[in-house]
């Protein structure tokens, strides 16, 4: 009896240990506790937006295919083969045991399957979506000087004015600027940037000031009110809520206080100031400003923490000052929004990247083909695409052989990298 107690003893030990470590290590036990049933003040209380989680919602449905888009683009010759894209299958999202081939038939009208006389099957885009491409890499050389400008806005408003290139290329993307920003943008401009190689990570510096550049845009939508040095913020009050006369007194308290520009060095500043809350919430406001749907994930901002000073529980600051900013809990992590630059779900200020985007989507959208043929990769001769109506005629078992190497090859990669 002594030893089934003192066994059960050890089993239940056991299982409180393993549950203990799992919640240490799993993070989305993590992200559930910590941001949706944590003591964040009025999470679950607010009401939720319907505009802007409809915004990410439907962001969701293409992601992957966006992903497999940008896979493409690094391409030489913008193909690979369906067993290549075994190594890619993470990058692009695709889970184990999803077939490629089910997944390009999703989006006819962007990428299609086509096969080599060799019988290789190969993923390529689309004649349409050639087109749409071709004109992405034409805006993004017309682009470089305003992502330039964009970058030495990031370090001159960081305390020591440098960043790590890993936290600013989690934003690359939503700032506009291309994935190898480092070498287009920071090696080629020295008279701007200093990249220094580090033993943990690189890290870009600021090698000249521009004060024509430190002007927020919120300074320059209130010229009036900034000659005085009280700058007002945009307030959209959500629906359903009505301000009580003591919450109306601290939002003006909040309004009236003097504006210090996220440009400003604030070293030696008092933390728990006032003034400093609405600095940190200007900063956040410049940041979104800059990137291209006027938005970004949470996340992404909480990673510069140290840089510019920011608090650390940051989406207490955004919920807290829920007039200006949304966030939004779709899509598996969290979106904050600039409320100001919406009108419902329409992006008020639309700009060329925002209409190339549509122009993706509207390709992805498309379900019927129609029969075209596409370049091999060494353009001597072209081959057959095989359309979405023949690619349905084919047995599943036709791509078996090629997935089931792929599926194979991935594996064998995890493996190794876990190794």
């Amino acid at each position: 009896h002594t030893h089934t107690h003192e066994g059960g003893w050890h089993f239940l030990r056991g299982v409180v240990v393993a549950t203990q470590r799992m919640k240490q290590g799993n993070a989305i036990y993590q992200l559930v506790q910590k941001r949706f049933n944590s003591g964040i003040p009025g999470m679950r209380n607010l009401p939720r937006e319907q505009d802007f989680d409809s915004i990410v919602e439907d962001e969701k449905l293409y992601n992957k295919a966006f992903a497999l888009k940008e896979v493409l683009m690094k391409e030489p010759d913008r193909v690979i083969t369906v067993k290549d894209l075994g190594m890619l299958r993470r990058k692009v999202g695709i889970k184990a045991g999803e077939r490629f081939s089910h997944f390009i038939r999703s989006y006819p009208g962007m990428i299609h399957l086509y096969e080599d006389k060799e019988h290789v099957m190969w993923c390529g885009f689309s004649e349409k979506g050639k087109e749409v491409v071709m004109e992405e890499l034409e805006m993004r050389k017309a682009y470089e000087i305003a992502g330039v400008d964009k970058l030495r806005k990031l370090l001159m408003m960081a305390v020591d004015h440098r960043l790590p290139v890993p936290k600013i290329a989690q934003l690359s993307r939503h700032l506009g600027l291309p994935d190898d920003f480092q070498k287009k943008m920071a090696y080629e401009h020295p008279q701007f940037f200093h990249v220094v190689e580090q033993s943990e990570e690189p890290v870009l510096e600021l090698t000249a000031w521009d004060s024509s550049l430190a002007v927020t845009a919120l300074e320059k939508k209130a010229p009036v009110q900034r000659s005085t040095g009280e700058l007002r913020f945009k307030i959209s009050i959500p629906k359903g809520i009505t301000l009580p006369q003591k919450q109306k007194a601290s939002l003006e308290e909040f309004q009236s206080l003097p504006f210090i520009s996220p440009y400003t060095d604030i070293r030696g500043c008092i933390a728990s100031a006032p003034e400093l809350e609405k600095r940190n919430i200007a900063l956040i406001h410049e940041i979104l400003s800059m990137t291209l749907e006027r938005k970004t994930v949470v996340d992404y901002l909480t990673h510069f923490h140290k840089e510019y000073m920011l608090p650390h529980r940051l989406l207490a600051l955004l919920l807290r000052h829920y007039g200006i900013f949304y966030v939004s809990r779709k899509g598996g992590r969290l979106t904050v929004f600039l409320k100001e630059a919406y009108n419902g779900r329409n992006l008020i200020d639309k700009n060329e990247w925002v209409a190339l985007r549509k122009r993706y989507i509207e390709l992805m959208a498309l379900r019927e083909n129609t029969r075209e043929t596409i370049e091999k990769p060494n353009g001597e001769e072209e081959s057959e695409v095989i359309t979405d109506t023949e690619d349905k005629k084919r047995s599943d078992d036709d791509y078996e052989k090629e997935e089931t190497d792929m599926d194979g090859f991935s594996e064998d990669c995890d493996r190794s990298a876990g190794n």
